[in-house]
């Protein structure tokens, strides 16, 4: 009976010292043999679900004012997913997508953490941010994040869970208001799908 309670304790022992399994991130090498061999259409209404269980990598981001603040620290109790938007000013689809952003992110409250990752200087976002009515996303730079998760095309959602775990990824979009909805669909759908779970 000795025995087998000192057996019983050496596997639970075992068990709770197991090293934490490291996470494997997303990188350009991902994204060149994903876009190998799916067409960019395919990629543009399906998104890039292959990285699926590939994670974001920790990074440091850099707000307006010159702060940084560590992209996993931004998590609060009640999110479930983030929603990580790659844009710039005279990005003619970010420009039509904008209304159904800020329309998704008063629609999810607190359960999605939304972050505009802006590729212009400092100053030139500034001055767009005063010209925007409704803008309420939390916005950063791109620079410190955009390549390190690959990005190369605007713009760019990256759909994750409350881990960091990539659940997919949209590229490109519409200008035409129509299609830019079903752009913003496709998004709230899998949104939904994350929230689901």
């Amino acid at each position: 009976m000795k025995t087998l309670f000192h057996y019983c304790c050496l596997i639970l022992l075992l068990t709770l010292c197991k090293p934490k399994e490291q996470p494997t991130y997303v990188s350009c090498a991902n994204m060149d043999q994903i876009q190998a061999t799916v067409s960019m259409e395919s990629l543009m209404i399906n998104g890039y679900q292959l990285l699926a269980g590939l994670s974001v990598p920790i990074a440091d981001l850099l707000d307006l004012e010159g702060n940084t603040q560590s992209l996993h620290d931004l998590i609060e109790g009640n999110t479930k997913a983030i929603v990580l938007d790659f844009w710039f000013i005279g990005c003619a689809p970010c420009e039509a997508h904008l209304p159904h952003l800020i329309d998704l992110k008063n629609d999810y409250g607190d359960e999605v953490l939304f972050l505009s990752l802006g590729n212009n200087g400092p100053e030139q976002l500034k001055d767009y941010l005063q010209k925007k009515e409704g803008y309420n996303w939390d916005l950063y730079l791109a620079d410190n994040i955009k390549d390190q998760v690959c990005v190369t095309a605007y713009p760019s959602y990256y759909i994750l869970d409350k881990e960091f775990t990539i659940q997919n990824l949209f590229v490109g979009g519409s200008t035409d208001k129509f299609y830019a909805a079903k752009d913003m669909d496709r998004l709230r759908n899998e949104i939904d799908q994350l929230l689901s779970q």
